[in-house]
């Protein structure tokens, strides 16, 4: 999407077309205050997920240990960087807003950037179904930790103890189970 897009705005002397225009942009509703700042902040915290489970899971990677965890950081670092710059430059380029989510019509900036690159059709409900697999999918990296840490401690935690009284290759079952 970012690449058909930068494509579609540099052919037209950045100022590209829209397949679907985005909503108009609204009146400012507030000045840029310390709420809206944090908020911001807090959301784009939570993108780095991966990297907190990454950190927290260096005990899994193969030998070499630190190597393939620092090369794994590394390309998510990269990709996270890629997916900011290319969003902001079609956000910018294509004139997408975020929109008040209160209000009915309500689009995010990632459906508004692709209904504007590649209109409603096909490629609109891959890309928008893409992005819900991979949200839940980073939902689930909280629980990546639970079967090596079972063994371990909470002998006295019931899932702890249905944990280790199985087989190795069944702790990642039980403990998905019994949260």
């Amino acid at each position: 999407m970012i690449a058909i897009g930068a494509y579609a705005s540099l052919a037209n002397g950045g100022h590209p077309h829209p397949v679907v225009p985005p909503p108009p942009t609204p009146e400012a509703a507030e000045a840029l205050g310390w709420w809206l700042l944090l908020r911001a902040f807090a959301s784009g915290c939570t993108a780095m997920t991966g990297i907190e489970a990454v950190s927290n899971g260096v005990n899994a990677f193969r030998q070499p240990q630190v190597r393939n965890a620092r090369l794994t950081l590394t390309f998510i670092v990269v990709a996270l960087g890629i997916l900011l710059a290319g969003i902001a430059y079609l956000a910018m380029t294509y004139g997408v807003l975020a929109m008040d989510q209160t209000q009915p019509g309500y689009q995010s900036v990632l459906s508004q950037i692709v209904g504007a690159v590649a209109g409603r059709g096909v490629f609109y409900y891959v890309a928008i179904g893409s992005a819900l697999v991979i949200l839940c999918l980073s939902a689930n990296t909280s629980f990546v930790g639970l079967p090596r840490l079972c063994p371990d401690g909470g002998a006295g935690w019931f899932p702890c103890r249905a944990v280790r009284d199985r087989r190795p290759p069944l702790w990642f079952i039980a403990s998905a189970f019994s949260i």
